[in-house]
């Protein structure tokens, strides 16, 4: 963890499988047409696709 991350609590991470129904639940507030779940594990399954995670005080609160 860097000075910034400990003095804000915000940390970046690597998105994985379980972090789906946070994602799921930002993604359906965000955007009139939302991606289903079957659409983010197709993306991010194709080569040179990550996902990454922002969380704060260990809840997702943001992706990309």
């Amino acid at each position: 963890m860097n000075d910034t991350q400990a003095k804000t609590g915000f940390h970046t991470r690597w998105m994985i499988r379980r972090d789906m129904a946070e994602v799921l639940c930002i993604e359906q507030l965000s955007f009139p047409a939302p991606w289903t779940e079957e659409e983010f594990v197709r993306t991010c399954g194709q080569r040179r696709v990550i996902g990454k995670i922002v969380e704060h005080r260990e809840a997702v609160v943001g992706y990309v």
